[in-house]
C-alpha cells in the first residue's frame, strides 16, 4: 500500500430513476404461504404460537408499507439469506416467521427478480424440522455437480447452506450447519439426508455462537470455502459441499452474518478481499493459506464503518458463476432494513407485516488519501 493512502469501500445505492407507477413495482404474491404446526422454544425463552396472522391479504398499500423496497406480503422477515443469481433470476431468501409479525420460529422465505426492482414472492423454501429451526445462511450454484445432487442436469443446480438452531437434551441452545438442494431453479428444496454437514461437536472453537455460513467457490484452492461466525470467525473447506474440513479460526474477530469477497482496487488490476461484518463494519485484507490453513489476513487492525444507518443490518452479497456473482460483474449487497433495538415493537404499527429490505447497493473498492 502506498504511504499516505488507504483502501476504502464505496457503497453506491442503486437508485431507480423512474416514473413507474407504484402498482408496477409492487411485489406479486404467487402463492400464499402455508401454515406450520411447529411450536418452538426460542433462544430468548418465549413460546411463539403459530396460529395468528392466517388468511391475511394485502394490496401493498398499507400505511408504512415501503414501495421501492421488498417486503413479504405478510408476517415477519429479517436477515437476507442465500442471495444467488441463477438462470436469469436473482434469488432473495430471508429469515421468515410466516404466522406472526414478531420474531419466532425461523423459516426461509423466498422471492425472485429479473431486474432487482420488481420482486415476486414465492412459497416458503425451507421449513423447520426435528433438527431445528432454519437460521441464516447462503446459497451457491453447483454448476459442476461437485455435490452429486445434479446428475444429468446441465448447469447443475442450487445448494443452500444454513444454520439449524436447536435445544439439546439438556435444554441448551446449540447450532449446526446443514444443506439442501434444488433441481428446479429454487422452487422446491430437498434437505440432505446426511445433515448436519458440520455438527456442533465439530466446531473447533466449541463456541455456542456458530451460525450464518457464507459459502463461495475459491478458484485458487479448487475448494468451496465457508466463513461462519455468530461470534468468533471460523473457516471450513470442502470439495463436495457435504464434507467439511476446519481451516483457520480467528476468535479475535467477532461478528454475525459474515461475508467475504474479492474486489478490484479501482482499475488497478489488483484485488483485495473484503470481510463484511454484517454490513455494519468491514476489513480489507487477503484470504490466503497460513501455516497450512486458509484464513483472512487483514491489512491492519482497522475495523471500518460500512453503513451509518441504524436500520441496516445483516448485509449479504449475491453469489453466482459470473464475476462478483452477477451477470454484469457488479458486487451487489442488500441489508435487512430494521434494527434489533425495536423491531418487534413495530408490529402494532404495521399490523399485518413487519420486515423489509434496503435498496440494492453496488460495492466498489477505491484507494483514498489517509485521514
Amino acid at each position: 500500500m502506498n504511504k499516505g493512502k488507504t483502501i476504502k469501500l464505496v457503497v453506491v445505492v442503486l437508485m431507480i430513476m423512474t416514473t413507474l407507477i407504484i402498482s408496477s413495482i409492487r411485489v406479486l404474491a404467487e402463492e400464499k404461504t402455508s401454515t406450520s404446526d411447529i411450536l418452538c422454544k426460542s433462544s430468548i425463552s418465549k413460546k411463539y404460537s403459530l396460529s395468528s396472522n392466517k388468511g391475511v391479504k394485502t394490496d401493498y398499500l398499507e400505511n408504512y408499507r415501503e414501495q421501492y423496497h421488498y417486503s413479504p406480503a405478510k408476517a415477519w422477515a429479517n436477515d437476507p439469506n442465500g442471495m444467488v443469481y441463477f438462470k436469469g433470476e436473482y434469488h432473495l431468501f430471508y429469515q421468515y416467521n410466516p404466522d406472526d409479525v414478531i420474531w419466532g420460529p425461523m423459516h426461509w422465505g423466498h422471492a425472485v427478480s429479473k431486474d432487482l426492482v420488481h420482486w415476486k414472492e414465492l412459497p416458503i423454501a425451507l421449513y423447520p424440522d426435528k433438527s431445528g429451526t432454519i437460521y441464516s445462511g447462503s446459497a451457491v450454484v453447483d454448476k459442476d455437480n461437485t455435490s452429486g445432487f445434479f446428475d444429468g442436469i446441465k448447469g447443475g443446480g442450487l445448494v443452500a447452506i444454513f444454520t439449524q438452531d436447536y435445544l439439546n437434551d439438556k435444554g441448551i441452545e446449540k447450532q449446526k450447519q446443514s444443506i439442501a438442494y434444488s433441481k428446479d431453479n429454487g422452487r422446491t428444496w430437498t434437505k440432505y439426508e446426511g445433515n448436519p454437514v458440520i455438527s456442533t461437536e465439530n466446531d473447533p472453537l466449541n463456541n455456542g455462537a456458530f451460525r450464518d455460513p457464507k459459502v463461495f467457490y475459491h478458484k485458487e484452492s479448487g475448494k468451496w470455502m465457508m466463513v461462519v461466525a455468530g461470534g468468533p470467525l471460523r473457516f471450513f473447506s470442502s470439495t463436495d459441499l457435504k464434507h467439511w474440513k476446519p481451516e483457520g479460526t480467528q476468535p479475535t474477530i467477532q461478528t454475525e452474518c459474515p461475508d467475504l469477497f474479492k474486489l478490484e482496487v479501482g482499475d488497478s488490476g489488483k484485488n483485495k478481499w473484503i470481510l463484511s461484518e454484517g454490513g455494519r463494519y468491514y476489513r480489507v485484507g487477503d484470504f490466503k493459506e497460513v501455516d497450512g490453513v486458509w484464513k483472512f489476513v487483514p491489512d491492519n487492525d482497522k475495523r471500518i464503518v460500512m453503513n451509518f444507518a441504524k436500520d441496516s443490518y445483516a448485509a449479504q452479497t449475491y453469489s453466482g458463476t459470473d464475476k462478483n456473482g452477477t451477470p454484469d460483474g457488479r458486487r451487489i449487497m442488500i441489508n435487512w432494513m430494521n434494527n434489533w433495538d425495536y423491531c418487534n415493537n413495530i408490529a402494532p404499527i404495521t399490523k399485518t407485516f413487519n420486515g423489509q429490505f434496503t435498496l440494492q447497493s453496488e460495492l466498489k473498492l477505491v484507494r483514498t488519501e489517509s485521514v
